[in-house]
């Protein structure tokens, strides 16, 4: 009998040892990496982490589908490599030349609870990227919730500070790109520096910017300056997009690229922005209105000289007769 009791305890821990771990299994699935990716891995690679925010169903999220693009029709999208926390299956796939749309699934992704998404693009030229993203649940009759705004970012090629010799600017803008909702922005910091991290978070940046909030349609705009085109480093930047608590927070690297040589003539200098936080049109153009200026005065002034002495020389003759 005592026989019998001793291997009875030994299956009884075994039983609830298999228990436990078919549990802490069945929970490490639930929190495992899936991984995706397509395309050529070659041109300007851009890295990013999105940490987004289930707070739309409470019962649980099954899915999240997300759509990456750019807007500039000569740059296109050759290839992305994406790893997302949380979820158990993924897949992606080009839509066109400048786009990839990606879904997550086989997973409950509780409410309240934080997914990570770790991206890599590859585009054929500078940095201009926009994202939406959705939580769906299967069954739901709702198709899919909005898991944040549309919205998106650009950085421009390094151009030469007017004001200040040996100084460069690069623009960056953010555009709330929705039709409907508002785009909160906390927490925007930059870091410019030639160093390499290969871990976006052990980035030390500066103090933020001022929050800001963008009505749909509305871009915001600002030049961070390097001594120096910076050509070859990196710009960091972090910034979170807030409803009632923070739904999704952005961790990037803008790779810079070498300027273009001046134009034959001179260069034309590009409309600066002169404090930071001023919201302005999502487009930028040469200052050819400032040129045009330029030339016509210095023809009246030219025209001016000439009239003066032909004038001169006028009476100097009719002096001597």
């Amino acid at each position: 009998m005592k026989t019998n009791t001793k291997i009875g305890k030994i299956g009884w821990i075994s039983i609830v040892s298999l228990i436990l771990l078919s549990l802490f299994l069945g929970q490490s699935s639930v929190y495992a990496d899936t991984t995706t990716s397509g395309g050529d891995l070659t041109g300007v690679q851009i890295r990013e982490i999105w940490t987004i925010h289930q707070g739309v169903y409470p019962e649980g999220a099954t899915d999240l589908e997300f759509k990456l693009r750019q807007k500039e029709d000569n740059i296109y999208v050759n290839g992305w490599n994406l790893t997302i926390s949380g979820f158990t299956t993924s897949s992606s796939n080009r839509d066109g030349l400048h786009a990839v749309d990606v879904t997550a699934g086989g997973a409950n992704i509780p409410f309240c609870t934080w997914v990570t998404v770790e991206g890599d693009f590859w585009l054929t030229n500078k940095n201009t990227k926009f994202m939406e993203a959705y939580w769906t649940r299967q069954g739901d009759p709702q198709p899919k919730k909005k898991a944040m705004p549309k919205h998106g970012w650009e950085f421009n090629d390094p151009r030469p500070d007017p004001k200040n010799p040996g100084q460069y600017l690069h623009l960056f803008c953010i555009t709330n790109d929705d039709t409907t909702d508002y785009l909160n922005v906390t927490g925007l910091a930059f870091n410019a520096t030639m160093d390499w991290y290969d871990d976006l978070t052990t980035i030390s940046l500066p103090s933020p910017y001022p929050n800001f909030t963008l009505a749909p349609g509305e871009s915001w705009c600002t030049n961070i300056t390097t001594s120096g085109t910076l050509g070859g480093g990196h710009i960091y930047f972090t910034y979170s997009i807030t409803g009632s608590g923070i739904i999704s927070i952005e961790l990037g690297d803008h790779p810079v690229s070498m300027p273009p040589p001046p134009p034959v003539g001179g260069i034309v200098e590009l409309p600066g922005i002169e404090e930071p936080g001023a919201t302005v049109p999502y487009s930028s153009g040469h200052n050819y209105g400032a040129l045009a200026g330029i030339i016509a005065g210095a023809t009246v002034g030219v025209t001016a000289l000439i009239s003066a002495a032909w004038y001169i020389r006028r009476r100097r003759t009719k002096a001597t007769r």
